[in-house]
């Protein structure tokens, strides 16, 4: 009987439980770029936590833009966030900011943790 639950535990498709101190890899910039762009972009943060140890955040507005963070950044869980390299809390999910930056080509069309992605706004 115990090696039936332990053998249901391991069936395909289950989830393994979520550390909340665990670092998620989100899309971010390459050491030392330093994109130059100014522009400013706002909105509420969607961000979606993919459970592989990844991350996304978009912008809720109808483009769901991704963003492509500073170099360094990272997120956590409860809440869904994003910090930055100083480890301080830069975006949350749900609340509204203001990011500086621009809209940039995706040259691979895929970025870390947002898939398929043509456009994305890169925040400095």
């Amino acid at each position: 009987m115990a090696v039936a639950v332990v053998l249901a535990g391991c069936a395909a498709g289950a989830v393994p439980p979520t550390n909340p101190r665990e670092e998620l890899r989100i899309a971010t910039n390459g050491p030392g770029i330093h994109n130059g762009l100014t522009a400013l972009y706002g909105g509420v943060i969607l961000g979606t936590d993919n459970g592989d140890g990844k991350a996304c955040f978009r912008t809720r507005q109808a483009d769901q833009v991704p963003i492509i963070w500073p170099y360094g950044s990272s997120a956590r869980r409860n809440p869904l966030r994003v910090l930055d390299a100083k480890g301080r809390t830069i975006a949350v999910d749900g609340q509204t900011v203001n990011l500086g930056g621009g809209f940039v080509p995706v040259q691979t069309g895929h970025l870390i943790g947002c898939g398929a992605a043509d456009t994305a706004w890169v925040a400095n």
